[in-house]
């Protein structure tokens, strides 16, 4: 599926009947073979506010307004998904769950569902409201073809009828009672409908491609220089650690804190593993490395203080790195090789690690 891909309306028809002597009832009919969901709002007659009403069985109704409201109707698109735009940092996303109040992947700001209304959808909410208005003062029912339009007015279709938009990744949440289908930006996000990080999830999809990728240049490379580079290649998992790892700490930030310790959480580095422990384990009271050797750290060490030098000193070794391992296994200037067995020790640790820290994080969080 193409990234950016428009979605388009799951269509169907919505139907204002006007009943005598003075009412109107809202109805919809969906169309097509994809099938669709649909959630609904309560608006103003003036258009100023904007409500989340749950849909119930028949023995519920939508809570009684403060003021004459008038419903509506937001339907999916043809993936049965609503776009979202979060009303702090205007993100985009997608989600199936249009839950009472949601959380932004993004920034992880919660508040009322209808603040994240998007757009497109408000054009919609207006353009439904202006015909129920137009029902009840004609005292005559209103019917919105909205395939008819699509089918009508390909190019010039009116801007009340909204589309969606594909993103990079979509997820399903981890946590087994959730079952919320998002999309999104970027990699690294929380469920919109419990907040769930999904940090963890991300992490092992790339620590198995690199899994896979070790055993197939295992079997496949027989010349030493270019296994030597495949290696130095796959050494990348750290930085994939490090990715997820930043993803929390950007979330322990959020937490009430001194603006020191904020400040102090926001700089820590992870290229440093044991000093960050060190930090997690005197500020959260967790601990990344537990059931860790000493000589597992040291390895473990060893590797992230490599990844560093292979990345910003084009692999060989300087006096930092020998400052921060203790390593008597090369001198300064030599040129790092790393091993395919040293990638497949570290992978196992890569996970445990980051195990331990997504464990202890959700602990607080």
């Amino acid at each position: 599926m193409s990234e950016f891909q428009e979605i388009a309306h799951s269509g169907g028809r919505i139907e204002l009947h006007f009943k005598q002597p003075d009412s109107v009832s809202l109805g919809f009919t969906g169309s097509g073979p994809s099938g669709m969901a649909l959630f609904q709002m309560g608006v103003s007659l003036d258009g100023k506010k904007l409500e989340y009403w749950p849909l119930g069985g028949l023995d519920m109704r939508p809570p009684e307004p403060p003021s004459p409201m008038v419903p509506v109707f937001i339907i999916s698109d043809r993936e049965q998904c609503f776009g979202r735009s979060c009303p702090k940092c205007h993100s985009y996303f997608r989600t199936n769950r249009p839950a009472p109040v949601l959380r932004c992947p993004y920034c992880s700001h919660m508040d009322r569902n209808a603040t994240f209304t998007t757009p497109n959808q408000l054009q919609f909410i207006h353009k439904i409201r202006e015909s129920y208005l137009a029902a009840w003062n004609e005292k005559r029912s209103v019917t919105i073809d909205l395939d008819k339009l699509a089918d009508e007015l390909p190019e010039n279709r009116p801007a009340w009828i909204y589309s969606e938009e594909r993103q990079q990744y979509s997820y399903e949440c981890p946590s087994p009672d959730c079952e919320t289908r998002y999309d999104i930006l970027g990699e690294y996000a929380g469920c919109p409908t419990c907040g769930k990080r999904n940090s963890l999830q991300v992490f092992e999809r790339h620590i198995s491609e690199v899994e896979e990728q070790l055993d197939k240049a295992d079997d496949a490379l027989t010349d030493r220089q270019e296994r030597e580079v495949e290696w130095e290649k796959l050494s990348r998992c750290i930085s994939d650690f490090e990715a997820m790892a930043r993803d929390l700490q950007g979330q322990l930030s959020l937490l009430p804190a001194t603006p020191k310790r904020k400040r102090d959480i926001e700089s820590m580095s992870f290229q440093n593993i044991l000093k960050a422990n060190e930090c997690l384990q005197n500020w959260f009271s967790f601990d990344m490395l537990y059931h860790f050797s000493d000589d597992d750290k040291t390895f473990l060490n060893r590797m992230f203080n490599r990844r560093h030098v292979l990345i910003h000193n084009g692999g060989r070794i300087d006096q930092e790195y020998l400052d921060n391992t203790g390593d008597t296994s090369v001198r300064l200037n030599q040129k790092i090789v790393v091993r395919s067995k040293e990638i497949r020790r570290l992978l196992p640790l890569l996970r445990m690690v980051a195990k331990n820290l997504f464990q202890g994080f959700e602990l607080i969080a």
